[in-house]
């Protein structure tokens, strides 16, 4: 019988049967049936800019629905969340110094009060599985109380942008852990401010810089969004409209880096001029913190075209034009020039701009007497489906002389162009992609303490309780198994590591490794790696050089499932440590299908990989290489003798010879006799956690 309780204790994730069934003569055929055993994960982020206000209970029922209803698991990023208790909320709050430490009393407070209203709110059938803080942002992960002994390997991580990368008001945060075998990393961040070129692309470079220095996963050596299973990114953002199209910088990275140097200390002379005219002429320069470019310091007609392009998305959000909003947004066009967070998808946007808001909002009577917010002639109202106060609905119903005008600008300060500065992206390993499926991105139009809205994006997430079965094929003392040999090898375009003082370019060398981390055989003080090539950014390795591999199995149908080959691409120093350059994340799915062994003549095919290199949020450069299999690599003795004592130990394997060895068969014999169902296969299975 079936025992399906003791598979799942062993972590199969999709169980073989055999099952004999009737015949025409001839052996039994082999009947696979799949059982599946991961499960669909509820998954709701939530991010929101408290705007240095109080909070108010009533307030969470607008964002999170009451007992978590709907939702297994529930991600809250929290930017400028340090306040004044009892604080007047009519009076505009000074937010605190941007050195706040971790041990602040007015923290520490705030911190209290927001554990016991998520909680509370949350209730009873969730636990806090982490909190990380880091001075105004925090960020918290509440699951099912179901799903306590499903999680595990948690890791917190920080990184400050903010001045001089020391000050935590700028920066983000990150929790990673595994669900059963899943691995999951969010992120909440809070990026520099205000509108221009320049501040785009220091947003960029934070983003880079927060990924980069996160360090989490069975891998150190790998950044987060290459060994994450599914990694999510949300927050204050901070990307604003362009309106300006001297603002669009459509160039590289590195071009646009250089680009803005100049024209930095171009604006900075700028300004400097426009403060010594207006002292002249008795007037007090205004801060560039609350005033677009110093509003005051403008000319006039710079007034006027700001005030036409502030009216000009106004019109936008009344018409609820979002393809016109977002033909302007700086995070789509970003994401699509590669120069932020390439590979991941930014959840679509169908809800008015959530900054900048005027606190407390304008409330408009309704025809029936009852008293509602009003966006783009639209009154809020519970979005069918969610049963909560997420969506956009037109009225009819609005008082006499109100128009939808008046209520647009009674909710949008004028100091910044409205925009979508609020933002969930997410990001799959290929394999992996399928298992994610978006359902909604929101904002919370009651929530009004703060000058931003609340965004709230839902999914569902495929887990996976252990590794897909793999057959691991043994002959005695050796391991027959499948191997990839690399070769031909080439990188283009890498990133410059070293200082000029050093001879400046990069000194690259590949490394390989593979997703899960024990599916190739390596020896425990070894690695497979090249030989490194000097002061070369487009490197190209002799053609006799070859890089080869073996996999523990040369089940294709197991490893084409949830199994990838990670290409990374290293920096070598002679006095530091060696720096990643990038890393090419290929699905195993990919690899082994383009160079299948022929049945018919034994032919081995050839696979041509190109393949762009990323490591922290940013493209670092392009690897090609020609692919082929071996089909029956041997690994060395002292590897295959180690991974055979490791895998008997811990992953219950059990030792017969599979059915081409006992019956002495070529590999190729075999697969053709089992193709017509003369031989039922009954090789060893291992089990990988």
């Amino acid at each position: 019988m079936l025992n399906l309780d003791k598979m799942a204790t062993l972590g199969v994730d999709d169980v073989n049967v055999n099952v004999a069934g009737a015949t025409t003569g001839g052996a039994s055929p082999v009947v696979r049936k799949t059982i599946d055993l991961s499960r669909d994960v509820k998954l709701l982020t939530l991010s929101w800019n408290v705007g240095n206000a109080e909070t108010q209970p009533q307030q969470y029922h607008h964002m999170i629905p009451p007992n978590g209803e709907g939702y297994d698991l529930i991600v809250i990023g929290l930017q400028e969340s340090t306040y004044v208790m009892g604080a007047d909320p009519n009076v505009e709050p000074m937010p605190p110094s941007a050195d706040q430490k971790n041990d602040d009393p007015t923290l520490l407070a705030c911190i209290v009060q927001f554990k016991k209203c998520l909680s509370d709110h949350i209730g009873s059938g969730f636990y806090l599985v982490a909190h990380n803080v880091r001075a105004q942002m925090q960020i918290y992960v509440f699951a099912r109380t179901s799903l306590k002994e499903h999680i595990s390997n948690i890791e917190m991580c920080a990184e400050n942008t903010g001045f001089m990368h020391v000050f935590p008001n700028k920066g983000g945060l990150s929790i990673c852990f595994n669900l059963d075998s899943t691995s999951l990393a969010f992120f909440s961040s809070h990026l520099a401010a205000h509108e221009g070129v320049f501040n785009c692309y220091m947003r960029n470079s934070s983003v880079k810089e927060i990924m980069e220095g996160t360090v989490a996963g069975a891998n150190k050596d790998l950044d987060i969004c290459s060994q994450f299973h599914h990694v999510f990114f949300m927050g204050d953002m901070n990307y604003r409209l362009t309106m300006n199209p001297e603002d669009e910088p459509n160039n590289t990275y590195e071009e646009t880096k250089k680009k803005l140097v100049e024209t930095k200390q171009k604006e900075k002379e700028e300004k400097e001029a426009r403060k010594k005219a207006a002292k002249e002429a008795g007037k007090e320069a205004g801060k560039d913190d609350e005033e677009p470019a110093g509003e005051e310091l403008l000319s006039d007609d710079k007034k006027k075209e700001r005030k036409a392009n502030h009216e000009k998305i106004l019109g936008w959000i009344k018409d609820e034009n979002f393809e016109e909003l977002l033909a302007h947004d700086e995070v789509l066009r970003e994401v699509r020039q590669g120069r932020l967070l390439p590979g991941f998808t930014p959840c679509p946007v169908s809800f008015a701009p959530t900054f900048k808001r005027y606190r407390g909002g304008k409330k408009i009577a309704t025809a029936g007497g009852e008293v509602s917010r009003c966006i783009a002639g639209a009154v809020v109202g519970p979005k069918e489906g969610h049963n909560r106060e997420y969506d956009l609905s037109p009225s009819s119903a609005t008082t006499p002389g109100t128009t939808a005008t008046n209520c647009v600008d009674y909710y949008y300060n004028p100091q910044r162009y409205p925009a979508f500065t609020d933002r969930v992206l997410y990001k799959s390993l290929p394999a992996f992609k399928k298992d994610v499926e978006f359902v909604h991105f929101d904002s919370s139009e009651f929530v009004d303490t703060s000058d931003h809205k609340p965004v709230h994006a839902g999914f569902v997430v495929k887990t996976h309780k252990a590794r897909q079965a793999l057959r691991v094929n043994m002959d005695g003392k050796s391991v027959k198994t499948l191997g990839l040999r690399l070769n031909n090898l080439k990188c283009f375009d890498l990133s410059e590591l070293d200082l000029a003082a050093f001879g400046g370019g990069s000194d690259p060398y590949i490394v390989l490794s593979t997703d899960p981390v024990d599916l190739m055989y390596t020896t425990s003080t070894s690695k497979i790696k090249s030989s490194c090539i000097q002061h070369n950014l487009n490197p190209v390795w002799p053609p006799e050089e070859t890089l080869e591999i073996s996999l523990v199995s040369c089940d294709v149908r197991a490893l084409s499932q949830h199994a990838h080959l990670m290409i990374q691409v290293w920096d070598k120093d002679t006095y530091t440590e060696n720096d990643m350059i990038g890393t090419a994340v290929i699905p195993m799915s990919v690899l082994l299908e383009n160079t299948a062994v022929s049945l018919r003549d034994g032919a081995l095919k050839e696979y041509k990989l190109s393949e762009d290199l990323f490591h922290g949020g940013a493209k670092q450069g392009r690897i090609e290489c020609t692919v082929t299999r071996v089909p029956e690599f041997i690994p060395p003795p002292a590897a295959a003798a180690e991974r055979t004592e490791s895998m008997g130990k811990e992953s219950k394997i059990t030792r017969s010879q599979p059915s081409f060895v006992r019956k002495n068969l070529s590999l190729d014999e075999y697969q053709r006799q089992k193709s017509s169902n003369n031989i039922a296969d009954s090789g060893c299975s291992c089990v990988m956690s």
